[in-house]
């Protein structure tokens, strides 16, 4: 497959990564500026490894690849984004950001993110409801890896666990609340 093709694609997915963006931030400026680094980071990775995805998981994949990358956008503070938009610089108030957008545009992004907000909402519920059933070893440490931000090695280090263990049940957890949300799809 040529690269045009799969860049074509990436493009196509512009409004899908708006969306993903709304779990992180209202604020369109900084959406668009995360959705640009998205999609530049895309079209400037090695591009043999984002044929490998394409070819291995579709779109889905670029998308959960690009997921990850607007989720380090907005959380972390070793990634492009943060050194060109918000290490150097102070946040302006929400009122001169209002002021500087396009009322249309802006009507249409805060419709994508009500929508966005339905769907979420009820995937959250999905998962608590599947969460609560889990034995209480498997959820204690879910919530500890999700909901306190704890890497594995702090959460090995906090609880005493082996690093190994809590791998396994994580990754475990993840399997098994996927399967839940897919089965909620179908």
């Amino acid at each position: 497959m040529k690269q045009s093709k799969i860049h074509k694609i990436i493009g196509e997915q512009r409004e899908k990564f708006v969306q993903m963006c709304y779990l992180y931030s209202k604020d369109p400026n900084r959406i668009d500026d995360v959705t640009q680094q998205t999609m530049l980071a895309l079209f400037e990775m090695n591009q043999e490894v984002l044929k490998d995805i394409y070819h291995k998981d579709g779109i889905n994949g670029i998308i959960r690849y690009a997921a990850i990358i607007i989720r380090r956008s907005f959380c972390g503070t070793k990634n492009k984004y943060y050194y060109l938009y918000r290490r150097y610089y102070t946040l302006l108030d929400d009122s001169y950001s209002n002021t500087t957008m396009n009322d249309e545009y802006k009507k249409s992004l805060e419709n994508i993110a009500i929508q966005d907000e339905v769907s979420t909402s009820k995937k959250l519920q999905i998962l608590d409801k599947a969460m609560n059933e889990l034995y209480w070893y498997d959820r204690e440490l879910t919530k500890l890896y999700y909901y306190k931000g704890h890497t594995l090695d702090s959460l090995a280090k906090k609880t005493g666990i082996a690093r190994n263990s809590i791998h396994t049940t994580i990754k475990k957890t993840r399997k098994m609340l996927k399967d839940v949300l897919r089965k909620e799809r179908s």
